[in-house]
C-alpha cells in the first residue's frame, strides 16, 4: 500500500469537505457526546503524534519491544482487533483513551494549518520508516505497552482511523442549518 498517497488523500478529503466551513461550523457539536469537526481533526493529530516517539526509537534503533511482542499470534490478534475497531464503515462509537482526547479549541485556531502540517510530518515519518516496513517489525501501542502489533499494521490503523474520523466529521456537517 502506498501509505503516503493515502495520507495525502485523507488530507485532501478533509480540506474538500470542510475547507469552506466557518470557525463556528468547525466547532459546532450536535450533542455533548459528539465531537466537532475541529475536535475530530485535533484528535487525529494527537493520536498520530503519540506514535512519533516510537517511530523515532525505531529509526534510532533504540526501541525496546514489550515482552508480549514475542508472541506473533498475540500481535496479529491485537493488530486486527484494533484495525477492525477503527474501520471507516463501522458505525459504533468507541470511547478513546484519555491521552487521545482532543483539547478545547478556539475559533481563532487554524485547525487546517495544524492538520496539514501534521499530515506532512506523518508522511515524512512513514518515508523514514520505509526500510522497516514489510519486515515484521513489532511495536506496541502508544496507549499500552502490552498491546503489540506490527509496524505495518500501525500505519494501516493510522490511515484507516483518519478515514473513520472523516466520516464522523461528515456526520456533524449534516447537522448544519
Amino acid at each position: 500500500m502506498d501509505w503516503i498517497s493515502a495520507i495525502n488523500l485523507n488530507t485532501k478529503n478533509f480540506k474538500a469537505e470542510f475547507g469552506d466551513c466557518t470557525p463556528e461550523q468547525l466547532l459546532f457539536k450536535p450533542s455533548d457526546q459528539t465531537w466537532s469537526i475541529a475536535e475530530n481533526m485535533h484528535h487525529l493529530i494527537v493520536f498520530n503524534q503519540s506514535y512519533f516517539p516510537i517511530f523515532s526509537q525505531l529509526i534510532a534503533k533504540t526501541f525496546i519491544p514489550s515482552w508480549s511482542s514475542r508472541f506473533s499470534y498475540i500481535n496479529n490478534l491485537f493488530g486486527n482487533l484494533i484495525l477492525n475497531a477503527v474501520r471507516e464503515d463501522r458505525n459504533k462509537r468507541i470511547k478513546t483513551f484519555p491521552k487521545w482526547e482532543p483539547v478545547n479549541l478556539f475559533p481563532d485556531q487554524d485547525i487546517f494549518t495544524l492538520f496539514t502540517i501534521h499530515q506532512s510530518e506523518l508522511a515524512e515519518w512513514i518515508q523514514k520508516l520505509e526500510p522497516l516496513l514489510g519486515k515484521d517489525k513489532i511495536i506496541h501501542s502508544p496507549a499500552n505497552k502490552l498491546i503489540s502489533y506490527s509496524l505495518d499494521k500501525a500505519i494501516e490503523i493510522i490511515v484507516t482511523h483518519e478515514k473513520r474520523h472523516l466520516n464522523q466529521a461528515m456526520e456533524v456537517k449534516k447537522h448544519f442549518k
